[in-house]
């Protein structure tokens, strides 16, 4: 088993897409499966070691007596729990090949439960053979990626960019955003799509991108907004006012985790449980470290209400009022109380957020 992770946006489904076509290419793809959230079928989890064992039985005839004789002896495990569909449809099937090749099989986008594999694989009986790949950014990748991709448009939009000089645009432009991007491609392929559209003229989509505008029904960004919204509805309603709150000092103050329950009145445990699915959006690490954002988009759609809606955190937020009562209150702290060294952080170098 190998498990490809990383933050959301690194490129992972890219890579498995890749990796996809070029194993059913070779004859060696057994079946794959790709989630897509709100999806009728690929957004629902009971199909997926349905449509596993369809497709093994399909690209292995190895395989295809053993599942076909499975599915005909127990009619009833179409309908049965997973674990049951695991055992009878794939495993047990799989026992007969013997010393035949191994079939890949293919499962993306896993976000959610990304927390419990983590868990199971920390746990000291998981013994299997297992390795991980972490997607890393790379700015190196997305700034070549961004000059292809502009010469290209600059190439194939030539009635409206014939007059424009090349190289286009302008490397300091490229910089700002490949620095935008955090190294990752979600936010590069998100950019280019909306400069790349036949209707406009790319100069000017380029402008809208650059000066972060969004008039009217122009969202250069609105794929990048669907992404971030999907992750953030995760948390439940009725915690998603502490949520901003604590989105709101993640973003003004680098404040170690355990500080921002204190800091917020909060229980200990509350950060990690409310932020338990945001692990594809922040960098959750121990108790005695900052609490990172993985994309510099990522904050810039929360300090944007047009964009981020009820997550919004900006200046005239009342979860930025919120935070600016705590870090008066936590300056009002007596020496002696051990909560005292949240003040430190909330002394006039990191005031910004009283604003």
């Amino acid at each position: 088993m190998r498990w490809l992770y990383g933050p959301a946006g690194a490129g992972k489904t890219a890579i498995m897409q890749t990796l996809c076509q070029r194993l059913q290419e070779d004859c060696r793809l057994g079946g794959s499966f790709f989630f897509k959230r709100g999806h009728t079928t690929r957004g629902n989890a009971k199909l997926l070691f349905i449509t596993l064992a369809y497709q093994l039985a399909l690209h292995n005839p190895h395989l295809k007596g053993p599942i076909s004789k499975s599915a005909v002896d127990d009619p009833s495990v179409m309908g049965r729990d997973m674990h049951v569909q695991l055992q009878k449809l794939i495993i047990q099937p799989c026992q007969f090949l013997g010393n035949a090749a191994p079939v890949i099989l293919l499962i993306d986008g896993l976000d959610e439960p990304e927390p419990h594999i983590r868990e199971k694989l920390a746990e000291s009986f998981f013994d299997g053979p297992y390795d991980s790949v972490n997607v890393e950014q790379s700015f190196e990748d997305i700034h070549l990626y961004f000059r292809e991709e502009f010469a290209r448009i600059h190439r194939e939009h030539s009635a409206t960019m014939g007059g424009i000089p090349v190289p286009w645009p302008s490397s300091d432009v490229v910089d700002i955003l490949v620095k935008k991007s955090s190294g990752y491609f979600i936010y590069a392929s998100t950019v280019i799509k909306f400069i790349d559209d036949k209707r406009f003229r790319p100069t000017v989509q380029l402008k809208i991108v650059h000066t972060l505008a969004t008039n009217n029904s122009i969202l250069p960004f609105k794929a990048l907004d669907d992404l971030y919204m999907q992750i953030l509805s995760r948390v439940p309603a009725q915690y998603r006012s502490t949520l901003c709150d604590i989105l709101c000092v993640i973003a003004n103050f680098n404040l170690e985790l355990r500080y921002i329950e204190p800091l917020l009145d909060l229980e200990s445990g509350d950060v990690r449980l409310t932020l338990h699915d945001l692990h594809s959006v922040l960098n959750i690490g121990s108790e005695d470290k900052a609490i990172a954002i993985h994309h510099a988009s990522f904050l810039d759609f929360l300090n944007d209400r047009q964009r981020s809606s009820i997550f919004y955190i900006g200046p005239d937020s009342p979860h930025h009022m919120n935070i600016a009562c705590a870090v008066t209150k936590a300056l009002s702290w007596e020496h002696k109380d051990p909560r005292s060294n949240v003040a430190w952080y909330g002394s006039a170098e990191r005031s910004r957020v009283l604003d």
